[in-house]
Formats: C-alpha cells, sequence, structure tokens
C-alpha cells in the first residue's frame, strides 16, 4: 500500500503581517527588558550590593521592612568593609576583644562633617564631632554584627563625653577577678591640650559602659594608648596582670605602666620606653613568651613607616628591632 504526503508550502508573509510581527518582537524585548531591571532593583532593595565578596545569607523581617544579612567571605583590602546589615563598619581607631569564642570589635563612631579647629590647624588634626563609641561582634573576622553604641557620647557641656570632646582608641579588657569589662580610652579637648585617660567599665561585653572618669596616669600626659593582658597571672594567683601603654610627654616617649588588679587605674609601676622618638599607636602582642610592640611615628593622619621592638623580659622593658630606641 502506498501513501501520499502532501507538503505543505509556506507563503510569505504579507508586508502587513511583517510589521505586526516586528512590533511584537520588539514589545517582548522591551517587556523582558523591563522585567529584568525590576527584578535586579527588587533583590537590590532586598540585599544591597552584593559585590566585594559579600554575599546574601537570608532575609528577616525588621519593623516590618525587609532586611538581609550579609556575609562576607573574603576581607578586601582597600574596599569598604560592611557589617552583617550591609552597612559599612564604623569602629575607628579600633581594639579588639576575644572573650567566650566571640570576637568583639570596639571603635569610634565617626559621622558628620569634617572640619579643622583653628587651634589644631598647624599639625592638621582635623575631627568630627563625638558621637560615641560602636561595638560589633563576630564568630570568624569576616562577618560582623553591629550590638550598637555601647558608650554614647554626653550633652553635657562639663562632661568627658560632650560632642565637642575627644573619645579615641578604646581597648578593652576581662577582668578574671571582677568579672567586668574594663574600657580604656583616650579623652580629650578639640586642642588635644588635656591628655587624659579615660575609664567605663560593663558587666558584658557588648555593653552598655558605665564610664567612671578620666585622669593622667601617673600624673603624666596620656594620648594615643593601648591595653595588654598578659598570660601570666599575678603573685598571688588571682588574676592575670595587664598593662597600659600611652603616647606620653607631647607623644616623645612611651608610658608603659602596670594596671591595678580591677585593671581602673594604675599602680605607680611604670618606665619610659622609646623616649625621645616621637611614637603614636601603640601596640603590643605576646608570642613564645617574648613581648612585641609595633608603633607608628607622629604625623597627624597622614602615613609613616611603622616601628617595632620586642623584649624577652617583661612588657615594661623594650628592645629595638627596627625604628624604635631602648628603654630610657
Amino acid at each position: 500500500m502506498s501513501h501520499n504526503h502532501e507538503l505543505t508550502r509556506l507563503l510569505p508573509a504579507s508586508s502587513d503581517e511583517t510589521k505586526f510581527l516586528n512590533r511584537f518582537r520588539s514589545y517582548l524585548v522591551s517587556s523582558s527588558i523591563v522585567i529584568i531591571i525590576i527584578f535586579l532593583l527588587v533583590i537590590r532593595y532586598m540585599y544591597g550590593d552584593v559585590s566585594g565578596g559579600q554575599t546574601p545569607s537570608f532575609v528577616s523581617w525588621e519593623g516590618g521592612a525587609a532586611t538581609a544579612r550579609r556575609e562576607n567571605d573574603i576581607i578586601r583590602p582597600g574596599s569598604i568593609f560592611s557589617d552583617t546589615r550591609g552597612v559599612p563598619i564604623n569602629a575607628h581607631g579600633g581594639g579588639f576583644l576575644f572573650h567566650g569564642g566571640t570576637y568583639y570589635w570596639y571603635g569610634e563612631i565617626k559621622s558628620g562633617p569634617t572640619y579643622l579647629p583653628a587651634s589644631n590647624a598647624e599639625w592638621g588634626g582635623s575631627r568630627v564631632d563625638l558621637v560615641g563609641i560602636s561595638c560589633y561582634a563576630s564568630s570568624d573576622l569576616l562577618n560582623w554584627e553591629h550590638r550598637g553604641n555601647v558608650l554614647p557620647a554626653s550633652d553635657d557641656p562639663d562632661d568627658d563625653l560632650y560632642r565637642d570632646n575627644v573619645a579615641e582608641r578604646p581597648k578593652v579588657a576581662y577582668n578574671d577577678r571582677t568579672g567586668k569589662f574594663v574600657m580604656w580610652l583616650h579623652v580629650d579637648g578639640a586642642d588635644y591640650a588635656r591628655a587624659r585617660c579615660g575609664v567605663a567599665t560593663s558587666d558584658r561585653p557588648e555593653g552598655p559602659f558605665r564610664y567612671v572618669g578620666s585622669f593622667r596616669p601617673n600624673g603624666q600626659m596620656a594620648r594615643d594608648l593601648t591595653v595588654f593582658v598578659d598570660d601570666e597571672f599575678d603573685d598571688d594567683g588571682g588574676g592575670k596582670k595587664a598593662y597600659l601603654l600611652v603616647s606620653s610627654e607631647d607623644n616623645a616617649s612611651i608610658h608603659a605602666s602596670e594596671l591595678t588588679d580591677d585593671y581602673t587605674n594604675t599602680t605607680g609601676n611604670y618606665t619610659r620606653i622609646f623616649v625621645g622618638n616621637f611614637t603614636e599607636a601603640p601596640s603590643v602582642f605576646k608570642r613564645r613568651g617574648r613581648y612585641y610592640f609595633i608603633g607608628s611615628g607622629c604625623t597627624a593622619w597622614r602615613p609613616n613607616p611603622a616601628r617595632s621592638a620586642v623584649s624577652s623580659s617583661s612588657i615594661l622593658v623594650a628592645t629595638t628591632t627596627n625604628g624604635g630606641r631602648n628603654a630610657g
């Protein structure tokens, strides 16, 4: 049996049909582009900019609005470092504390206009008004949750923390004896003439901190500072020894002081190191029984080469390794 297959011939479309098809294709293309743009805008609204090593993890609802938790998978030097809200981290001149498996980052909140007081024009000491000290928490040093302003500025002109004053370089240490978290910071006037240390305490690492007051350690000037808690215990074994290092003598020297058992004052036992070397931004760590110091020169906000020193015996004694000077 044979079957006849009839082939259907496609006829060319008329000019009206061609115009209609072309318009329909253009409409589809335009609609697709609009839909894609709307989709991208929705994603950006929910997650923010997901470039720069940050990826959205999940969306939660706070106050009736969608907020996205963002996760960093890498630290990218030179780029904006955002917290889990996608907001740039605001914790300048910061210090870190590791406690209970969590890292805490404390720093100055810098917001508002930057200006140069006439009293600071000679050395370029620009500033912004005081807002307070921020706190962030992380389990991996990559993703930081904002815990708020843990030591807010004051509206009282007589208060150290008045908005026209300076509160910077916050450092927090946990005291085994008292169970308190102790914050040390440089407090000053806008012209940096007071040169004092401020102390605040809290029952929790994320605050709030209660401001105790300010003073000059050992009666000496104090500006840039750091606090170091040794891994060695006091003579009675009741707690770990802690030390305060400050830029003193108009920044010409570093003063290293032993702290009291509660970490809120100095004992009077201190030494002058890097005498005449004009060192700021002190930082100390210990590795394999040796104490290492890193600091900078005094060039206001302009960069300069770091300098370092090492001691094999005590935090109160330093030996030059790079750009520093022996204890004086």
